[in-house]
């Protein structure tokens, strides 16, 4: 008894989509502690959450737009994910350089360390 396995092509164009939008605003996105991540990650990061987003998913009812309407949907949604990376990557420069603003200490000069005091060889303490 074979199984057939329908993918209807609305939820597919939904798929798509949000994809579009996900790896559009994904670009611009500073990855913590990767300077300039690989591309790999950032396909999988894409790809995880636009499966984790399959509930807010759209669905396209009705036939199938064309090639033009598609596009065009899917260039509106990669400017609107770019407009949203750039703008979450703006914020988070900026809390960089309020915290290399209002730091104890810039690269230059490191932080001022208090340094033990230095008890005198004159002194000597007695254990009894």
């Amino acid at each position: 008894m074979p199984a057939n396995l329908t993918l209807p092509t609305g939820l597919l164009f939904g798929f798509l989509l949000v994809l579009a939008r996900v790896s559009g605003g994904l670009v611009f996105v500073p990855l913590p502690g990767v300077t300039a991540a690989m591309a790999p990650a950032r396909v999988a990061l894409s790809l995880g959450f636009t499966l984790a987003l399959v509930s807010r998913w759209p669905v396209l009812a009705g036939p199938p737009p064309g090639f033009g309407v598609l596009v065009s949907w899917v260039a509106a949604e990669a400017a609107l994910g770019l407009a949203i990376g750039v703008a979450v990557a703006i914020v988070l420069e900026a809390f960089t350089l309020a915290a290399q603003v209002l730091g104890p200490g810039t690269p230059m000069r490191p932080p001022s360390i208090p340094t033990p005091r230095r008890i005198p060889e004159s002194c000597s303490y007695s254990r009894n």
